[in-house]
């Protein structure tokens, strides 16, 4: 079968496959194992941005060797769809500074151009858009630390005493804990901070981080 091409589809190998641009500096967010991947054929009326890799999603300024940019990450692509119901497509690059850690911040996500007014997908991309949705609101469920968009600037603040930047500058200083299948980093400095300020209970807080 090696060579095979069947019409309408496309295979991807297992190497980084070269973008539209022809840009060299281009890393995909992640590499796919060799699979027919179906067209896109399915249009919906959804906004998205354009795919180019050598612009910034949100400011549109271009990528150079002095101004180096990075992959959106599918949590900050999940993000900009939840709120502003926008289409980012897969390995789109944006400037460092418009992300904390792996979402946009509130401004940036409010300055993200609409290019498009209509998105084709294929049904790979609308299961893994569902996935991811359905991923970040199964999160928000309780109070998400992990996630920098789930909480308010006034949320932190009455919370755990500290802003936002604040707090992921102590969370990045801490380096002696480990992160583990039931609680993150963050969550444990929230649940720390969050009790030393209001003194509720470990059985409450529990259940709220």
């Amino acid at each position: 079968m090696q060579g095979t091409h069947i019409p309408g589809y496309e295979r991807l190998g297992t190497t980084c496959q070269p973008n539209d641009d022809d840009d060299p500096d281009f890393l995909a967010e992640e590499i796919l194992p060799t699979e027919l991947i179906s067209p896109k054929s399915i249009q919906l009326n959804l906004s998205s941005t354009s795919k180019s890799h050598r612009r910034c999603t949100v400011c549109q300024k271009n990528s150079s060797n002095r101004h180096r940019q990075v992959v959106v990450p599918h949590e900050a692509r999940t993000q900009a769809f939840i709120d502003k119901c926008i289409v980012i497509p897969a390995n789109s690059r944006c400037c460092p500074n418009h992300l904390l850690g792996n979402y946009f911040t509130q401004e940036s996500i409010s300055k993200i151009p609409e290019v498009n007014n209509t998105t084709l997908f294929n049904r790979s991309d609308i299961t893994d858009l569902l996935d991811r949705v359905r991923g970040t609101l199964t999160l928000n469920g309780k109070l998400n630390f992990d996630c920098a968009h789930s909480l308010s600037e006034e949320d932190y603040q009455r919370l755990t005493g500290l802003t936002r930047n604040q707090f992921e500058a102590v969370a990045n200083t801490v380096t002696d804990l480990r992160k583990s299948e039931i609680r993150s980093v963050k969550t444990c400095l929230a649940i720390l901070l969050v009790k030393l300020r209001t003194g509720l209970s470990n059985s409450i807080l529990a259940t709220c981080c």
